[in-house]
Formats: structure tokens, sequence, C-alpha cells
């Protein structure tokens, strides 16, 4: 085989520099392509933590109330929950996310996370219990180091759902007239109602809901405003003849399995099957929607291990 001539190599080699002088230059990461839901075989529910802290210098409140964002590819349906801690030792943290995966549904499915040390820890616990206790069959998969992009459908479904947080504490700032503290109990159930409006309302591009591509029929439910002060009936049998029939209690969000209300009080949060409106004055109650108390992880202080 015959060498190339002494210039033209001296041409391929000063190519070749400039070349390499360009990538090094440019450093671009090779791109994301962009992957349709219905393009992939199996379906993937995409999890993250996220804050509301909005400054970086918050960095104690941001350790403090973690968030935990889900989304299914193929439904679109979220889920977010206030955590107590990150810790995947916590059972309540672990069942969070165990309990999506049983409602999504799914027999097979990829869980998709980052390589961030405390969520890695989350999902194999979680799977780990699926797969003994519910033979569900889940495949861990993350996305690379520092490559947020590749799992932007979960980015868009935190930036979604905190966008719609500030908007209830905010309207619920206006309807009260109150300026509700950051640190109160009530905005943890704020993030939970917000994932289960945005599931159950929010339309996507072909106009169908989340809960429409999972159950396959409309959301007819009506729901008060989030914070409204409405009366209840308490779910499951009355514990005493003599008590009103109909209490008193705000509006904080629903549970997906039952769909029965989850009812905030000065005693606590509680389930209820159904309730009443009040008058349009009555509705708005700011001392007794501070006075109210309870949190995800322990709805009633006074009965600590009820979830």
């Amino acid at each position: 085989i015959r060498r190339p001539p002494r210039s033209t190599r001296k041409e391929s080699s000063a190519a070749s520099d400039v070349y390499k002088r360009q990538v090094g230059g440019r450093g671009r990461s090779e791109r994301h392509v962009t992957v349709d839901a219905e393009s992939r075989d199996l379906p993937t529910v995409g999890s993250d933590f996220t804050y509301l802290a909005e400054k970086k210098q918050d960095v104690v409140d941001e350790k403090a109330s973690p968030i935990l964002v889900s989304i299914c590819n193929k439904s679109g349906w979220i889920r977010s929950d206030v955590l107590p801690t990150k810790s995947g030792q916590n059972k309540h943290v672990v069942m969070m996310l165990v309990n999506l995966y049983i409602y999504l549904g799914f027999a097979r499915f990829i869980a998709k996370t980052d390589q961030e040390p405390a969520i890695l820890d989350l999902k194999r616990r979680a799977i780990s219990y699926a797969k003994s206790e519910h033979g569900i069959e889940i495949l861990p998969e993350e996305s690379p180091t520092y490559e947020s992009p590749s799992n932007g459908f979960v980015e868009g479904a935190c930036g979604r759902v905190k966008a719609l947080v500030r908007t209830l504490k905010h309207s619920a700032e206006v309807f009260h007239n109150v300026q509700i503290p950051k640190d109160h109990p009530m905005l943890t159930w704020a993030v939970s109602f917000a994932a289960a409006a945005l599931s159950r309302f929010a339309k996507g591009p072909d106009g169908f809901t989340a809960w429409y591509r999972l159950k396959q029929k409309p959301y007819r439910k009506a729901l008060p405003w989030w914070s409204e002060k409405l009366l209840y009936l308490p779910a499951g049998k009355r514990a005493s003849r003599i008590r009103d029939k109909w209490l008193p209690g705000v509006f904080l969000g629903v549970i997906d399995r039952s769909d029965e209300l989850m009812i905030g009080t000065i005693e606590g949060v509680i389930k209820a099957r159904s309730w009443k409106r009040l008058t349009l004055p009555e509705r708005s109650d700011a001392p007794f929607f501070l006075k109210c108390i309870g949190t995800p992880w322990e709805p009633v202080p006074s009965q600590p291990g009820l979830e």
C-alpha cells in the first residue's frame, strides 16, 4: 500500500487539529432526541425531587420539605407529595411511590429517575416492595449525570405542579384575606391537590385529560375551591349519635383510589364521603383555616401512625 504524499499528510493533520479545536471550543454534548410517549413499548413512570423554595440561599427550607413528583408518560397522570424526608428508610415515603405504581395498573413498566443517591435508594425499595407484594415487574432506568433534559417530561411536571401550588396559595390568601405562613401544614396538602387537579382537569394536545386516558371516562365530580370552608359528612360509621352529623371543615384534596375528600379540621385531616356548600360569606373563614392541623404523613397529630 502506497503512503499518501507528504503534503497531503500535512493538510490532513492540519485539518484534524482545526476540527479538534472547534469541537473543544464548542463543548456541546450529544443532542437529546425527543421520544414520543407512544413510541415506547413500555410505559415510563418518571420521578424526581423538587422544592418550593424560590431562592437558592434558602437551603434549610429546601432540605426540610422535599417534594416527590411523578408522572406517567402514557396517560400523563401526575402525583406530587410533600415528604417528611428523602430517606427511603421512612415507610411513608416508600409507600407514596408504591401506591402510585399500583394505582397506574401496569404489570410491567420502566421507573425512571436521575442518579441522586436518595431517589435511587427510594426507587430501589419501592421496586422491591411492589414486586414482592404485588408481582409488578419494574425496570429501573436513570438519566445521565447532570443531563436533566433527558428526563424532561418529569422536569416539566415539577414546574406545572409548583406553578399551581403558588396559584392555590395566592387564591386562598385572597379568598380568606390572610397571609398564610410558608410553613403552615395546610400548604403540604396544596402540593398533593395541585397534581390531582392537573390529572383530572388539565387537557393535553389530544383534548383529553390524564384521568380520561387512564380510566377511559371523563371526571364528572364537582369539587369545592381549595381551602373553602364547608360542611362534611365523615367517612365510616359515626362514633357518636349525639354529635352533629354534618361538621365544619376546609377542602384540601381528594384521594385517588376512592375519590373521597380530604377535609382539614382543628383536630386533623380526615376523609369525607359527602359535603355541602355554605353560603358565600360563610365559605371564607381565615381563623378556622389557620387553626387546621395535620400533614400527609401525620393527618391527625393526636393519633400518630394513622395515614
